[in-house]
C-alpha cells in the first residue's frame, strides 16, 4: 500500500511529490496520464505564452538564474523548467508515465473508516494508498456558471475538451 498517491504531474503533483519525499514520506507515486511531465500544459496549444513572468511561475526552491527573471515562459519552457525540477530533486523515478485515472473510491466504500483509497488506472491496474492528493489542474474538470443555459446566441466548450478552441461565436 502506498503512502501517497499524487495524480498530475504538473507543477502541483511535481511539488506534492518532493515535499512529500523530503519529510520523509518515502511510498509515493505521482500518477500522470501523458508521456511526459507537465501535466495539462503538455496538451495546451502550441503558441502558449504565460502572462507571468518567471519570477512569480517558478518555484521559491528552484531559482532560474539571475537575468531570465523577467522573461515571459513560452509552453515548451514552461514544461522544461518543470523536467529540469522534477531531475533536480531526484522525483523522476516516483513518476508513472501513461497511467490514466479512471476512479478513485474509499476503501470498503467506507470513508469514514479511514482505511485509505482504491485507485483504478485505464490500464485495469489497482492501487491502494493511505491518502491520495489531487493535482489535476485547476481547467480539467468542467465548471460552467449556473447562466450558461442562458446562451442561445454563443457556442461555448469548455478549455479542457478542445486544444484550440475556447469559445466562439456562431454565425447568425
Amino acid at each position: 500500500m502506498w503512502d501517497c498517491i499524487i495524480i498530475g504531474s504538473g507543477p502541483g503533483g511535481l511539488v506534492t511529490t518532493k515535499e512529500l519525499l523530503e519529510r520523509g514520506v518515502r511510498e509515493v507515486v505521482c500518477l500522470e496520464q501523458g508521456k511526459e511531465v507537465g501535466g495539462i500544459y503538455t496538451n495546451a496549444y502550441d503558441n502558449l505564452v504565460l502572462t507571468s513572468s518567471c519570477t512569480y511561475s517558478m518555484f521559491s526552491d528552484f531559482w532560474i538564474g539571475d537575468g531570465k527573471q523577467h522573461e515571459f515562459w513560452t509552453k515548451n519552457e514552461a514544461v522544461d523548467y518543470w523536467k529540469s525540477y522534477a531531475k533536480h530533486f531526484d522525483i523522476e523515478d516516483k513518476i508513472r508515465l501513461n497511467s490514466q485515472v479512471v476512479a478513485v473510491t474509499p476503501q470498503d466504500n467506507k470513508p469514514q473508516d479511514n482505511k485509505g483509497w482504491q485507485v483504478q488506472l485505464a490500464s485495469g491496474d489497482i492501487l491502494l494508498s493511505k491518502r491520495v492528493a489531487l493535482a489535476i489542474g485547476n481547467n480539467s474538470i468542467p465548471s460552467y456558471p449556473q447562466w450558461k443555459d442562458l446562451l442561445t446566441e454563443v457556442e461555448f466548450s469548455h478549455s479542457g475538451g478542445d486544444k484550440y478552441v475556447v469559445m466562439h461565436y456562431l454565425s447568425r
